[in-house]
């Protein structure tokens, strides 16, 4: 095996620029080329808008555009979120830096 993933993997939580909310964090339960889902105490909602930044072995991503799909909140007060990454591009990059993680 090449790399080892976490068990999670920390993650910033930042906003649009016109929107009046500080920065965040949470971590990534489940994360897949195409979205993640994500545990926070920031009060998320479904349609929100999100920029993430996380590390994984070999390289980091910063500010990816993600869209809030749903929120739920758990037993311990948690937003448990599902998330779906906007960019494309991001995407492969990110499915690539997964697959390296099986390898």
């Amino acid at each position: 095996m090449k790399g080892r993933a976490p068990a999670f993997i920390p993650v910033s939580i930042e906003f649009h620029e016109h929107e009046a909310r500080s920065e965040s964090w949470g971590r990534l339960l489940d994360l897949s080329p195409t979205g993640a889902r994500l545990m926070t105490r920031t009060p998320l909602r479904g349609g929100d808008a999100v920029l993430l930044s996380f590390e994984l072995p070999g390289g980091g991503f910063e500010r990816l555009r993600a869209g809030v799909i749903r929120a739920a909140r758990d037993e311990d007060g948690y937003r448990v979120c599902r998330v779906r990454f906007s960019s494309a591009a991001e995407r492969v990059r990110l499915g690539r830096a997964l697959r390296a993680l099986l390898l």
